[in-house]
Parts: structure tokens; sequence; C-alpha cells
């Protein structure tokens, strides 16, 4: 038996869990409400924004700069097709405002806090699933991305749910569990491309670490791949019959690559950063996305390769930009350009320096306590390879936020814990023991 079930009938999960989600949807739509004007929308969140309304409008998914400026369909794929699915739906159904697209934000962002309790609630009980979905409620990160108009909004309850899936199937292995691993995967896949490091070092490891015979393990591996082709494969087949290349997306690595390998990021105050003029060529109005990627990634490649002695350099300060811990101002100041405000960029970074110090406490804990902690930091090694390979921006912490709840909640019941055991009198029969 769990303990998440051992412990159900002392502490009443699901109204808790009620009250708690109802409060943090109210805190996303005052945010909403109140900080909308003093929000900064960038590119990313205004192609969103666009790429709903063509798909509302019955273009589908269509580069959206030249059908606002020509009126020409034009496939693409820049990025993963789920995110701007949603918004082509709450278009279609309530309106094409920017507060309405951001209040679809709320919708998730519920789900957000409901589907982190739960997995608290899986990992380690229900106290730890209340206090987890308590802080996913009242968090300046998750309330950022859920009024952000960007991807990270979904992909959060995605990765949640990825989890909690992932222990499920740890729990009690079966193909169609690990189907259901994979599929996860696979919606991360469509709402971020970095999803795919998930399957690397979430998905792989958990089932070749699995209690199970060789050819059992192979089985359940093979699930999770199907699983994933089924929700991926339709889009891969798609892009390679729309613009020739069966690819999750386009532009996405392109800009990646030639945004982070370019002399500005590689020294300066911009190290470690993205640089957008670095993804700017003369001719990109005249050649294909296909195209336009590949010259960036090879003109990214190529500058890597070239500098390998600037590495040691560049590497970590990524990694550091990601968590917080290099010249945090001015980078919560770089980081409101994409639909935040500065103050609450600072509010974010102090409160994850506090969250992060829970967090490590947290898996201290559940590695002496013999917990399962491994899909946890799975999440966590995903993030800071992604940044070691691109670019560091607290953002894109999105897909370790779950974990980095989960395991701070740990710490704060164990904390909590601690200090009642103290504050207890001790009973006679304690007192009489020598």
């Amino acid at each position: 038996m769990t303990e998440s079930s051992a412990d159900s009938s002392s502490v009443r999960f699901w109204p808790w869990i009620g009250c708690i989600a109802a409060l943090g949807l109210a805190a996303r739509v005052g945010y909403i409400l109140g900080f909308s004007s003093h929000l900064n929308f960038g590119l990313d969140s205004i192609w969103y924004q666009l790429e709903g309304g063509a798909l509302a409008s019955g273009h589908g998914y269509v580069d959206p700069q030249r059908l606002f400026e020509s009126g020409r369909d034009v496939a693409t794929a820049f990025r993963p097709p789920l995110y701007p699915g949603l918004l082509a739906a709450v278009v279609s159904w309530i309106g094409e405002s920017r507060q309405t697209l951001q209040l679809a934000g709320v919708a998730t962002g519920t789900v957000s806090i409901v589907a982190i309790g739960v997995l608290g609630r899986r990992v380690a009980g229900s106290r730890v699933g209340i206090v987890a979905a308590a802080l996913a409620a009242g968090s300046p990160a998750l309330i950022g991305f859920d009024a952000s108009l960007m991807s990270e909004t979904l992909y959060v309850p995605i990765v949640a749910g990825l989890l909690l899936m992932t222990y499920r199937a740890i729990d009690r292995p079966s193909p169609l569990r690990w189907i259901g691993v994979g599929a996860l995967c696979g919606l991360g896949a469509l709402t971020r491309g970095d999803a795919v490091l998930l399957f690397a070092v979430l998905v792989t490891p958990s089932v070749l670490f699995l209690r199970r015979p060789w050819k059992s393990r192979l089985v359940f591996g093979l699930a999770a791949v199907a699983g994933f082709a089924l929700l991926v494969g339709p889009w891969i087949a798609r892009n390679q019959s729309e613009i020739g290349r069966p690819t999750l997306a386009t532009l996405d690595a392109g800009t990646a690559l030639a945004g982070t390998n370019c002399p500005a990021v590689y020294r300066g105050p911009m190290i470690g950063f993205w640089e957008n003029d670095c993804t700017l060529r003369p001719d990109d109005a005249r050649i294909s996305e296909v195209e336009r990627n590949d010259r960036l990634q090879r003109d990214g490649i190529n500058y890597a390769f070239d500098h390998v002695d600037r590495w040691p350099a560049v590497v970590p300060v990524r990694v550091l930009r990601l968590w917080g811990l290099w010249d945090p101002i001015t980078q919560s100041r770089l980081e409101r350009v994409e639909s935040r405000n500065s103050t609450w960029q600072v509010i974010t970074w102090a409160t994850h320096l506090v969250l992060f110090g829970f967090a490590i406490a947290g898996f201290v804990l559940m590695a002496r306590r013999h917990r399962v902690w491994l899909p946890l930091a799975a999440t966590l090694v995903s993030v800071t390879l992604a940044a070691a390979l691109s670019y560091g921006k607290q953002r894109f912490l999105a897909a370790a936020e779950p974990a980095l709840l989960v395991t701070g909640a740990f710490a704060v019941v164990a904390l909590f814990d601690r200090v009642r055991n103290r504050a207890s009198p001790p009973t006679p029969a304690a007192m009489l023991t020598p």
C-alpha cells in the first residue's frame, strides 16, 4: 500500500485541493486583470496569438506573418502545434481578445495545481500533495507562465501528468501504462520541442531500472516508443507532406543554434544568453522556412565548433542563467520582453531561490527514506541539459517546476513534523524510558 492510500483517511485530500485550486484560480485572474497592462508581450507570444487566430479562421497551420502581410497561406512548422491549437479553440468558442486568451491560461494553470497536488500525494502522501498544490497555487513562476500567452502554461500540467503516469507505470508495469507514458511525453513534444529530452532522461531510465526481466523491460520500452509515435507521428507526417521535412519544429532549432552560438553571446555581458541579431539574414524573406532553418543550424554549429575553446566558459554560464544564479537582476530585465514584468520576475527569482533550498532538502530526505525520486530528478536534468546545449533562461525551468514543488513540499512537511515533535511534551512512558 502506498502512503497516499494509507493516510487518505486522516487527511481530506480532495476538499483541500478544491479550495486551493479555487484560490490559485483567483490569484491568476487577479494577476491578469491587474498586470496585463504592465506586461511586455514579445514576438513569441504575438506569434502564438496570431497562429491561434489563423487556425480558428480555417487557414490551417500557416506562417502568420505571411498570412497577415500578403494574405498567402504558407505552411509552417515553426513551433509545435498543441498550444496554438488550444488558442484556436478559445478564439472559436469564446473570443480573440488578448485578455480572453490569457484567461485560458487560468484554466491550464488550475489543472497544473491539481496535477501537482495529485503527484505530490502519489510521491509522499496526502499532506505533501496538499502542500505542493498550495505552493503551485501561489507560485509566481506558474502565475507568470499562465498569463504569458506562451506554451509553458500548457507544458507544466502535461509534465506533471507525465511524472504521475511514470510513477504509476513503475508501481504496476504494463504495456498499456507505458504506452500512456509515451503518449504524454508525445503531448509534451507537441507543446515544446525540448520534451524529446524528457523521453531520453526520464522515460528511458525509468524503464531500464525496473525490477523486471530484460524481455519485459524491452516490451515496456517499445510500448513507450509506440505511445510517443502515436501522438507525434501524424504531426511529423504532416510536416513531411507540407514543408518537405519530417520534423517536430523548424525554426525553433535553427534560431536557438544561431542565436546562442555567435560572438555576442560567447563573450561580454550577454555570455550564455541568446541574441536575436545573430538569427537574421538578408535573404530571410526570399527563402523557405526549411532553407532558413538549415542555414541557421549550419551557421550555429560551425561557429560553435570553431570556438570549442570557449565552451568551458559559455556552457556553465548558460546553466547558471537557467537557475537564476548569474546576474539575476539583469537576467530578470532581459526576460521581461517575454510577457513578463521586471518586478514580477525579480519576485519569481527570489521565491525560486527559497524553493530551490527546500527542493534540495526534499531530495536528500527522499533518498534517505528510500523513496523513488529519480523521475523527479530527471526533469531537473532535462532542463539543465537543454540550457547547456542552447542558452539559459529562467522561463525554461517550466518542466522542472512540478518536481521542485513536490520535493519542496516534502521538505516543508518534514520540517513541520520535526518542529511539532520537538514542541510536543514527552509521554509518561517516554519519561520513564532510560
